[in-house]
């Protein structure tokens, strides 16, 4: 079975606090991808999201947050 890639606009709309489905939805999904092994992303989207959630989202990651986003769900997908 191969892997799943999961790209930057999924995260976005993981951390879209203006549309609550979207964010749900894509919530699923990495949970899933997670849970499940079989979602992969690329180290450009572990830059971009890295990026959108320390300068582009309106309530943007402290350096402890941008951590956890690291540990908890950009690196057990990164492959």
């Amino acid at each position: 079975m191969s892997d799943d890639f999961i790209d930057t606009n999924i995260f976005a709309y993981l951390f879209d606090e203006t549309d609550v489905a979207k964010s749900e939805a894509a919530a699923a999904v990495v949970r899933r991808a997670i849970d499940a092994g079989d979602g992969v992303i690329s180290f450009q989207v572990v830059q971009e999201v890295l990026n959108l959630s320390t300068e582009k989202f309106a309530a943007t990651a402290t350096p402890d947050r941008a951590a956890r986003l690291i540990e908890d769900i950009l690196q057990p997908l990164w492959r």
